[in-house]
């Protein structure tokens, strides 16, 4: 499912030039990984000493021609986007702050991710973001995916009502070991 979803705001994929920074054990390895190889792209393997400094990280970017980049909000808030405008920015792992897109979005496209690990990095996807626009959105469920917002009995609030979000589709386990939901 996840791999079905990378077209969403990346299109042309083919010719694209994927930064794979992050360790294996984390879910949003396998978005780096898969990405550019099922799509024609040329994958850039950043070792984990350079990810640790941000001018270092920031250089290699640049001087590989990396256009997509995936990045945890804090992350991305510690590199400078000057000399990569033709970088997309997908954001996710964390909550999202304004600032940070603010700072990325002039220029470029940047897109919100949401999931949880359950999901394998994310199940929503949002559009591309403006500077200026506030708190980012966590976006639209990826294909074959849905968000619910539940109460406590396992039924739909209406809208504008606090509940839990619940996540549901092919790319999710049936359910919690010794949890009847």
């Amino acid at each position: 499912q996840l791999l079905a979803s990378l077209d969403v705001g990346l299109t042309p994929a083919a010719g694209r030039v994927w930064a794979q920074c992050h360790s294996h054990a984390f879910d949003v390895s396998v978005w780096e990984i898969w990405g550019p190889l099922l799509h024609g792209g040329r994958l850039v393997v950043i070792p984990d000493s350079v990810t640790r400094s941000p001018a270092e990280f920031h250089d290699v970017l640049v001087a590989e021609h990396v256009n997509v980049l995936t990045q945890t909000p804090s992350a991305a808030a510690m590199l400078s986007p000057q000399g990569l405008d033709s970088v997309t920015l997908v954001l996710g792992g964390e909550l999202c702050p304004a600032q940070v897109v603010d700072r990325w979005a002039p220029g470029r496209v940047v897109i919100n991710g949401y999931g949880p690990t359950e999901t394998t990095m994310c199940v929503a996807l949002s559009p591309p973001l403006a500077a200026g626009s506030g708190a980012p959105p966590i976006g639209s469920p990826v294909a074959g995916a849905a968000l619910l917002v539940l109460d406590a009995a396992l039924q739909p609030v209406p809208i504008g009502v606090v509940g839990e979000l619940y996540v549901a589709g092919a790319g999710v386990a049936v359910g919690y070991i010794g949890r009847a939901g």
